[in-house]
């Protein structure tokens, strides 16, 4: 029996939900190895299949449905399957702007190398040999977040640690039972002066922290970030400013405004839930809203008719001292809150600047320019980052060396 036909033999199992575990293996094997053409032939065999599973998560093929609907369906379904599988599931990057079967199937492989442990490699489809690959296990940093105090007391966040972390006759640093940090004045310093006193957290590489603002409003504040804000907020406002990546869960006050202010813009609000990426060595800064409404605005601008209104959904763009918006999907921007790296769409540079403040490492490359190519995935934060290159490269076509903590990236 050819490997097409024993393919389509295993799809058809697949989709009737009757393939073993061992079947498993196989199956995915030959989706790496066929052809974008044998997989659409096996497709189209399966064309009216009516699948022994009433599960949404089934996927079911009418006459002339269309192959990439299909394959979307089951990449769903795998995805779910490895999420039900495992408690912190890695489903691997693939990328866009491949002929559509090869990226796709070869990163639903990928899924179960990592989740299931399936073992075999991904080759090059060009040259049948192996990708280079990083050759060293790098985990993400360690956190060496701190917090400085307004009199310049530095207190490194210690994630095993609960409880009051410091105090002394100014301030107290607690970390409560949801790991969320607050800073706090003592009454008899309170008291002494009304101007504002102010306090920083800053994130290392890989590093999150989550803390509680004076006024009850919550801040997550991703890797290579930091926060200043007082120790106790003004009456007729609360302004806070920030550098990095941080996600906001404002407490509504109509009398006191909420304001996150960057090098370039300030976000206004009174009470919502929203993302705000400010990262120096990134062309665009961007403000995201999950819930609520915020107004985005120039800070240099003279103009005070020269800002955008987010409802939940848009995001918020400022580059080359242009600001617009657009729609996008708040669970990809807000993925790193839950510890996960999401990608839908997205460019390549944004990638691997994440895995460089995230895991402590830098790229150098060998060409001037990054290719033009796009990411998707959903990847769990904690996985090894030679296996995180391992299926970027797969995808991709380039190639990553690793010496000490430099990749160096080949096309």
């Amino acid at each position: 029996m050819s490997q097409k036909a024993v393919f389509t033999e295993l799809l058809h199992k697949y989709v009737q939900n009757t393939i073993s575990k061992d079947e498993f293996q196989e199956f995915f094997l030959l989706m790496n190895q066929l052809s974008a053409k044998d997989l659409d032939e096996a497709f189209q065999q399966i064309q009216g299949t009516t699948p022994t599973d009433t599960q949404d998560l089934t996927p079911s093929f009418p006459s002339g449905a269309d192959h990439e609907a299909k394959l979307n369906q089951i990449w769903n379904r795998l995805e779910q399957e490895a999420i039900a599988n495992n408690g912190t599931p890695i489903i691997p990057l693939k990328r866009e702007n491949r002929f559509f079967n090869y990226g796709k199937w070869a990163a639903i492989a990928a899924v179960f190398i990592l989740v299931f442990g399936i073992g075999f490699h991904f080759y090059n489809r060009d040259t049948a040999q192996p990708e280079a690959l990083a050759q060293e296990e790098i985990l993400p940093a360690q956190d060496e977040s701190v917090i400085t105090l307004p009199n310049g007391k530095e207190i490194i966040i210690k994630d095993h640690i609960d409880g009051v972390l410091f105090a002394d006759e100014n301030f107290k640093v607690v970390k409560n039972a949801n790991d969320e940090l607050k800073i706090e004045a003592v009454k008899a310093n309170e008291s002494i002066s009304e101007v504002l006193q102010y306090s920083t957290v800053q994130t290392s590489t890989g590093g999150f922290s989550s803390f509680v603002l004076p006024d009850g409003s919550k801040v997550f504040l991703s890797s290579r970030s930091s926060l200043k804000f007082p120790t106790k907020f003004a009456t007729t406002a609360r302004e806070v400013n920030l550098t990095g990546e941080g996600y906001f869960e404002v407490e509504k006050n109509p009398k006191a405004p909420f304001r996150v202010v960057t090098e370039n813009q300030v976000v206004e609000v009174l009470g919502t839930h929203f993302n705000v990426r400010v990262y120096p060595d990134e062309k665009e800064q961007l403000t995201t809203l999950v819930e609520g409404k915020v107004k985005v605005s120039d800070k240099r601008s003279t103009d005070p008719n020269e800002f955008v209104i987010l409802n939940p959904g848009e995001q918020a763009t400022f580059s080359n001292n242009n600001l617009n918006k657009r729609s996008v999907e708040t669970d990809v921007v807000t993925g790193w809150k839950t510890n996960r790296f999401i990608y839908r769409n997205s460019h390549l540079y944004t990638v691997l600047k994440d895995i460089e403040r995230w895991y402590g490492v830098s790229f150098t490359f060998s060409t001037t320019e990054l290719p033009q190519q796009y990411i998707f995935g959903n990847v769990s934060r904690d996985v090894p980052l030679d296996q995180l290159l391992k299926v970027i490269s797969s995808n991709t076509g380039l190639k990553f060396t690793t010496k000490e903590r430099r990749i160096y990236v080949n096309p």
